[in-house]
Order: C-alpha cells, then sequence, then structure tokens
C-alpha cells in the first residue's frame, strides 16, 4: 500500500509541476502577447498620426499649388496686393460698402477730369487710377465705376464729349468755380 500511495503523490507531484509549468508559460505568454499589442498599437498610432500628418501636408500642398496657379492665371501680382491702387469695378459693386463715401466725377473730352462742382484733379492716377481713363477713352464706356480703397471712395465716371472749357463757357453769370 505504501507503493501505491507513494505512487499516488508522486503522479500528483509530477501533474502538479506539469500544470504549473503549463500556467507559467501560458501565463508568460499572454503577457508577451499583451507587450507586442501594446507596442503594435503604439507603433499604429505613431503611424497613424504620420500618416495623417503627411496627408494634411499633402493637402495644404495642393491648396498652395492651386491658389499659385490661379493667381498667376489672373495676373494678380503681390505689388496690386500690397498698393491697393484705385481699380474699375461693375456697377453693382458700386456704393456696396456702407462706409465707403460715394463721389461722382466728369471726365472731359480734353484729358480734363473734375468733381461735381467742376474742381479739377491734377492727380487723376492716384484718385481713380489708370485703368478707369483708358477704359472711358478706348471703349463705348461713358460711365465708369473705381473704388479707391485708400481713400474709402467709390467714385462714378462720367464721359462728357465736351470740351471743360465749353462747359464752363455755358455757367450762368455769378458762378464761381472752385
Amino acid at each position: 500500500m505504501n507503493k501505491i500511495i507513494f505512487a499516488a503523490f508522486a503522479a500528483g507531484a509530477v501533474l502538479g509541476v506539469i500544470v504549473a509549468w503549463r500556467y507559467s508559460v501560458h501565463s508568460s505568454e499572454e503577457e508577451t502577447y499583451d507587450e507586442e499589442f501594446d507596442d503594435t498599437n503604439a507603433d499604429a498610432d505613431d503611424i497613424s498620426e504620420e500618416s495623417a500628418e503627411e496627408e494634411k501636408s499633402e493637402v495644404q500642398c495642393i491648396v498652395i499649388d492651386e491658389v499659385q496657379r490661379i493667381v498667376i492665371d489672373e495676373g494678380y501680382t503681390a505689388e496690386e496686393a500690397e498698393t491697393k491702387d484705385p481699380y474699375v469695378i461693375s456697377s453693382d459693386e458700386f456704393g456696396f460698402f456702407d462706409d465707403y463715401e460715394e463721389i461722382t466725377l466728369t471726365y472731359y473730352a480734353d484729358d480734363i477730369l473734375a468733381d461735381d462742382q467742376d474742381r479739377i484733379i491734377e492727380d487723376k492716377e492716384s484718385i481713380i487710377g489708370r485703368d478707369a481713363l483708358s477704359r472711358l477713352t478706348n471703349t463705348d464706356d461713358e460711365t465708369v465705376y473705381v473704388r479707391n480703397e485708400k481713400l474709402k471712395v467709390d467714385y462714378e465716371i462720367c464721359y462728357d464729349y465736351k470740351q471743360f472749357a465749353e462747359v464752363m463757357d455755358e455757367q450762368p453769370e455769378g458762378y464761381a468755380n472752385g
């Protein structure tokens, strides 16, 4: 009977060692798997963050390229953006801004620009720009609208086929210029 008890005890011990060994191996495999999984997730997070940054950078480059293409195609220059010289606008844009003054000017056939009180404007280019007068003299337009952002003024410029002197001669007696 001692042999049976000893055999049972030995079998139990061997079985215990096997179970313990399996448990420790399985437990360490899980820890290794968890560590590898965490590392893989961290790498995936890093990769996805890097990927998102790269994609964002690519999109920004595409947008910048498209803006540059439009600027070049439309003929815009940095100089135009900085100086804000007066420029021609449509009749629909005239008076669009509430804080802009609206002034009517007359451009006479003898190259005289005058305000509504017939005061001559000497520095035409700085007030209404280059394009406005060219439009009046080289096209069929009889009215041109100009925006001067520096002065916050929208100008309505009407072309008069008469000479300025003729118009002044037609003024009633007692009319004082300016």
